[in-house]
């Protein structure tokens, strides 16, 4: 599978919903701190195997897992009427 992905988030760092525990050190970074933060895939592709399943007349299974570089998993029921 091809993946494309490119993600930015920006902002103010006193803007963020940070845990307690993190108040001293935020106490240290400037009232006007700011991020930004660009995130791309490191590998674009990844090995996924499928399959479809067909239960019963009106239900179907969908299964599908990728591994080498990402490891995922997906299922997902269909029941048609």
């Amino acid at each position: 599978m091809y993946q494309d992905i490119t993600q930015r988030f920006k902002g103010d760092i006193n803007k963020l919903d940070l845990p307690p525990e993190l108040s001293g050190l935020m106490a240290l970074a400037p009232d006007d701190a700011k991020f930004d933060v660009k995130q791309h895939l490191a590998h674009k592709w990844n090995n996924t195997i499928g399959a479809r399943v067909e239960l019963t007349r009106n239900f179907n299974v969908l299964t599908e897992v990728g591994f080498n570089n990402r490891n995922s998993f997906y299922i997902s029921g269909e029941f048609r009427f």
